[in-house]
C-alpha cells in the first residue's frame, strides 16, 4: 500500500513536509517536484532581494519644491534645493549630543534643516559648511518631518547630503 503524502510511511503519523519522521526517525519519500520547487522558491526570492536593493541603490532621491510638501510626505527622503534664509547654528543637546541647523528657503516655502550626532559633528568640522552664510545656495538630502502647526524640516543623516550648490 503506498503512503500518503505528508505521512510517515513506517508509523503512519502526519509529519508535513518533514523529510524525516521525528517520531520514528524514518525517512519520507518526498515527489522530486516539490523539493524542486522548494530550492527555486528560496533562490527567486534571494534574487528579487538583490535586485531590489540594487534598485534602490541607484535610484536618484526625488527633488521637492517647497509649495508641494504635504502631510502625507512625513517620513519621505527628499532632496530640496534652496538658500540660506537663517544663520547657521550649532551646539549641544541636554543630553550632550552636537546638533547643527538652519533655515532653508526656496522662493515657495522654508523648510528647518537640522542634523545632529556624529553627523552634526562633521557639519560643524567641515570648512565649506563653516563659512555658510544667509544667501548661500545649498542642497540637501534627507527625511522630511511635517508636524501640523509648525514649519516642516528635514533631518540630514550623512554630512554628504548637505552641499553647497553654484548660484545660478
Amino acid at each position: 500500500m503506498p503512503s500518503r503524502p505528508g505521512y510517515c510511511p513506517s508509523c503512519e503519523r502526519f509529519i508535513g513536509p518533514l523529510d524525516v519522521c521525528p517520531y520514528c526517525d524514518c525517512a519520507s519519500e518526498r515527489q522530486a517536484g516539490l523539493r524542486l520547487l522548494r530550492i527555486l522558491a528560496v533562490a527567486l526570492s534571494l534574487g528579487g532581494l538583490a535586485l531590489l536593493a540594487a534598485s534602490v541603490r541607484h535610484r536618484e532621491t526625488p527633488r521637492l519644491a517647497g509649495a508641494a510638501i504635504q502631510p502625507s510626505m512625513n517620513f519621505a527622503r527628499v532632496r530640496f534645493q534652496g538658500k540660506i534664509a537663517s544663520t547657521p547654528r550649532s551646539g549641544q543637546t541636554r543630553s550632550g549630543e552636537a546638533w547643527y541647523g538652519f533655515t532653508l528657503q526656496d522662493g515657495t516655502n522654508r523648510l528647518r534643516i537640522s542634523a545632529y550626532g556624529e553627523t552634526a559633528t562633521a557639519l560643524i568640522a567641515r570648512p565649506a559648511s563653516a563659512g555658510w552664510a544667509t544667501g548661500v545656495s545649498v542642497r540637501a538630502e534627507g527625511w522630511l518631518s511635517v508636524r501640523a502647526g509648525q514649519m516642516p524640516s528635514l533631518q540630514i543623516r550623512n554630512p554628504g547630503d548637505l552641499t553647497e550648490e553654484e548660484a545660478p
